[in-house]
């Protein structure tokens, strides 16, 4: 395509160049970094799978590239998994486990506790909430996970959206109210989106929890902050989400009027916010099943399911 030759000029590169194995790699990498943002994920999957054969075309990956081979893999599981195929994710993953153990331990960490999670992410979205919860519970005290803070961190958020889903609010409180590290620090090591999302999350636990005060207090902090991410056209949904939640505290019984459904549907859908992306469709179908009166998580898996 005309970008993947843009990308490649970029870096002084041309697709008949691609002679080894570890060059299609590097590409690979590159590639995906701009699809990602772009959320061009139905060709990012395209591509990838296009680069696996050629790939395998130049003999595969040797001995000692073990780890450009589960990064690859991961690529190609992770691109499945945001086109809703996540069977075929998981059969990825499975691949790449056995072969952990053979790589050094840090790096051995750091794949284990990125496969896991989106392992467990895989298995929400298709409808095994629960097997995501058993799969993760036993990891806290995981060395992987305790030795590195952050991943720990992406973990207790996980099991708490998931618990979240069950409705189990009180559980899912009790890992979002003890993350055991100040805001300022979280912003710092995993970004201000991760604690845009964290924040997020918290409020409409809240709002289950009847803890509306404290909603109010996160929603009041988030607005406040006026956080420069809010005036890029990705971010703008989360400024809409927060006006929702707002309408619906208001008034709980009005947002139940019929017309709601179909105004969030006109903001959230039609204006493309939601279709691409599996944690806003998350966020959107929270609304939903508040302006319906339906079961979240089931509501979720329709709209996953519709839109895959």
């Amino acid at each position: 395509s005309t970008q993947l030759k843009e990308i490649l000029a970029g870096y002084n590169l041309e697709a008949g160049q691609m002679k080894e194995v570890s060059m299609v790699h590097r590409m690979s990498v590159m590639v995906r970094r701009v699809m990602n943002a772009g959320k061009r994920f139905e060709a990012l999957l395209a591509f990838l799978e296009v680069q696996f054969e050629r790939i395998n075309e130049l003999g595969g990956f040797k001995k000692e590239e073990l780890n450009l081979e589960i990064e690859f893999k991961y690529m190609l599981a992770h691109a499945c998994y945001r086109n809703r195929f996540f069977e075929k994710a998981l059969r990825v993953l499975r691949e790449v486990y056995p072969d952990l153990n053979s790589l050094p331990q840090a790096q051995e960490y750091k794949w284990f506790t990125t496969c896991v999670l989106l392992e467990a992410a895989c298995k929400s979205f298709s409808g095994k909430n629960k097997s995501a919860i058993q799969s993760l519970n036993p990891l806290l005290e995981h060395p992987a996970f305790s030795a590195f803070p952050k991943e720990r961190l992406n973990l207790m958020l996980n099991l708490a959206v998931y618990h979240f889903q069950q409705k189990e609010f009180y559980q899912a409180k009790t890992y979002l109210e003890n993350l055991g590290h100040s805001t300022q620090w979280m912003s710092n090591q995993l970004g201000r989106e991760w604690v845009l999302k964290w924040q997020m999350i918290r409020v409409i636990n809240f709002v289950e929890l009847g803890e509306i005060d404290q909603a109010h207090k996160i929603l009041e902090k988030l607005e406040q902050e006026g956080d420069p991410m809010y005036t890029q056209q990705v971010y703008r949904r989360v400024l809409l989400f927060l006006n929702y939640i707002r309408r619906y505290l208001k008034a709980p019984q009005m947002f139940q009027m019929d017309s709601m459904e179909e105004e969030l549907k006109d903001v959230f859908v039609t204006g493309q916010t939601a279709e691409k992306d599996l944690q806003a469709m998350a966020y959107y179908a929270w609304l939903q099943s508040k302006a319906s009166g339906k079961d979240y998580y089931q509501m979720l898996l329709g709209m996953v399911g519709e839109m895959a």
